[in-house]
């Protein structure tokens, strides 16, 4: 997920540039899948880290900031342009946002049970006869 959130800032920063149509559309589908497919992958991510008697209420949080994106996004957009700094400009604050979630989810460990730790000293005893 971090490799695709920084794809998307790669492919933003890149779109400023004066490319053909054709290279233009592949990073606007690059763009795409670092940012909106990144998000759907973030549930199956986050499902991981909590116990299954919370999991559908962590993800619906994750889900719930994960569309404060979706709205704050286009309106901060706006109101870039609409202070006149140029599309340019606005697809490097993108950008930007997007490192800040490379950073961030590459910050997050990788493995981590979801089981309590009752459960987990259940299990590892269950082989040996305790």
């Amino acid at each position: 997920m971090a490799l695709t959130f920084f794809l998307a800032a790669l492919a933003m920063v890149l779109m400023t540039l004066k490319l053909p149509l054709v290279l233009l559309l592949a990073l606007v589908a690059v763009a795409g899948v670092g940012t909106i497919g990144t998000q759907v992958l973030i549930y199956g991510f986050v499902s991981n880290y909590y116990h299954s008697a919370a999991r559908g209420a962590g993800v619906a949080w994750c889900a719930g900031f994960g569309r404060l994106g979706g709205i704050f996004g286009p309106l901060l957009g706006g109101l870039l342009l609409s202070a006149g700094v140029s599309p340019g400009t606005a697809f490097y604050v993108f950008a930007a946002v997007a490192i800040v979630g490379t950073l961030v989810t590459a910050c997050v460990p990788l493995a981590r049970s979801a089981a309590p730790r009752s459960t987990q000293k259940v299990l590892a005893g269950a082989g040996t006869g305790e």
